[in-house]
């Protein structure tokens, strides 16, 4: 076979028909090492390789030694049945490797990759891979690869998410989704350190981004203004979320200052790249409600998206907050919506439960629904959908966002005050004061105390 791994890949298929004991491990660490070289690869050559790959692993299973029982060599076994499509036998596998060694690195690093992400048994395999020290190349891109999904797909302390990155950045000081994952939680944190550091490291085209977050953060807001402005400018391929982050910022900024002939244009442009981010439909109809272009509101901005994108999930879920703004349960003073607004919200929420498939409904729409039971005095069918909803945090069915936690949090608090368990309601608001690190979140959940 032609290519220069051709024959790495004959050499393992010699070894494996003169298999020995002592060579087994060899064999197997070979086969992946050159399996992850060539999936980052689409030439002919590397093609024809892998190809020649898939076709040693049925005859490294048959010649697999009955001798081989602990937790390495099964884990092993486990991504040849995955590879074949036997999933149930992998995960039998992974399951009896568990029982032999249950902080196995490579078994609990497998396991979390066929789990559903931000749930807590992939969180719990996650840690249990940092608990053993990788031993070579390959085990250390498994401690990477699980602090990474760590501090991105879970709600850490960013304290503790600093202290896993620090440990990924010291298998891997080049890789740029660390340097900028640690810069996102050292704002987080108030930890000037760890942001200096970290923009002295990341990619140009990306360092205006948080150069504009250091700005905000120093209170520097025309700095701020321009460094996003930059960013936009100058970003090739920008990260979705970054992209529509500064400009919903700037668009804030400019409505803001009034600026609405600067802010239109941005917003307009950002509706056309974004159109089914319904932040922006909010701020389009603030601009022409605030800068009398137009007889707009956000509510008929909002209406307009629904009507080019009218099974738009987050444009409907806008749409109902809009609609019920002000009756919000965890706003202070907050004021009971009128029937109409109840009745057209209830039947936004309604069109969404058919839309959404079950049981992965939107946490927003969830926590409005149990708001409009609250509303209508429906209490203990709101405790009861609490309930279920709390139950299922964490799970694969409802991840629960950031942002959501103490809206969710605050929203039982009432219900439990509204049924007269006002004790309940005290532990649970002071329990997520003890969890939240966010001096704005504090302040919130004390109000309700």
């Amino acid at each position: 076979m032609s290519g220069p791994c051709g024959p790495e890949v004959e050499k393992l298929s010699s070894q494996v028909d003169t298999l020995s004991q002592g060579i087994f491990f060899e064999i197997l660490e070979s086969y992946f090492a050159l399996k992850d070289t060539l999936e980052s690869s689409s030439t002919p050559e590397s093609n024809s390789c892998r190809e020649k790959l898939k076709d040693l692993g049925p005859k490294i299973e048959l010649k697999w030694p009955a001798f081989e029982k602990n937790a390495e060599s099964l884990a092993l076994r486990s991504q040849f049945a995955f590879e074949r499509g036997n999933d149930s036998e992998g995960k039998a596998y992974l399951d009896q490797a568990l029982k032999v060694f249950p902080t196995h690195l490579k078994t609990n690093f497998y396991f979390s990759k066929i789990l559903p992400k931000s749930s807590t048994p992939k969180e719990k395999h996650l840690r249990r891979v940092l608990v053993e020290n990788p031993v070579g190349p390959r085990e250390e891109t498994m401690v990477l690869e699980s602090i990474e999904a760590l501090v991105t797909e879970f709600n850490l302390d960013p304290e503790e998410s600093l202290t896993l990155l620090e440990r990924a950045l010291k298998i891997d000081p080049t890789k740029q989704s660390l340097w900028q994952r640690q810069a996102e939680m050292g704002f987080k944190s108030k930890n000037s350190q760890k942001i200096e550091e970290s923009l002295a490291r990341i990619n140009p085209e990306y360092r205006f981004f948080f150069q504009a977050k250091a700005a905000e953060f120093k209170g520097q807001l025309d700095m701020a203004e321009e460094a996003f402005r930059s960013f936009l400018m100058q970003a090739k391929k920008p990260k979705r979320e970054w992209d529509v982050e500064a400009r919903l910022w700037l668009g804030k900024h400019y409505l803001q200052k009034n600026l609405f002939a600067v802010a239109r244009p941005l917003l307009e442009e950002s509706l056309d790249l974004f159109p089914d981010e319904p932040q922006f439909y909010i701020l389009h109809g603030e601009c022409f409600l605030k800068g009398s272009l137009d007889p707009l509101d956000p509510k008929k901005d909002l209406e307009r998206a629904l009507f080019k994108n009218p099974n738009s999930i987050p444009i409907l879920i806008a749409l109902a907050a809009e609609i019920l703004k002000g009756g919000e349960p965890w706003v202070a003073n907050s004021k009971a919506p009128d029937a109409i607004a109840r009745t057209q919200a209830e039947g936004i929420l309604r069109r969404l439960e058919d839309l959404e498939k079950q049981p992965k409904k939107s946490i927003q729409s969830e926590i409005w629904r149990i708001s409009l039971l609250w509303h209508k005095g429906q209490f203990t069918q709101a405790h009861n959908r609490w309930n279920l909803l709390n139950d299922s945090i964490g799970s694969s069915s409802y991840p629960l966002p950031e942002k959501d936690r103490v809206q969710f949090l605050i929203l039982g608090a009432r219900i439990l005050k509204s049924r007269g368990r006002f004790s309940e309601a005290e532990v649970l608001l002071t329990e997520g004061l003890k969890k939240t690190k966010e001096p704005e979140e504090q302040k919130l959940i004390r109000s309700f105390l």
